[in-house]
């Protein structure tokens, strides 16, 4: 039985809250096939302006 690819991203977006328009990102994405996957998490921050909203199933 061969295991299917996986690959999976979580975005979430932070609201700015102050006068400077910073706002904090948190990426995580996985991938690989069972038994071997790959995590990694990455931490930003940023003024860029939020993207459009999007839901992709």
């Amino acid at each position: 039985m061969r295991a299917e690819q996986v690959n999976c991203r979580l975005v979430i977006w932070g609201e700015p809250a102050g006068e400077d328009l910073l706002r904090g990102e948190l990426i995580a994405e996985v991938s690989g096939r069972l038994p071997v996957l790959t995590a990694s998490c990455q931490a930003s921050v940023t003024q860029a302006e939020l993207p459009t909203r999007q839901r992709v199933a």
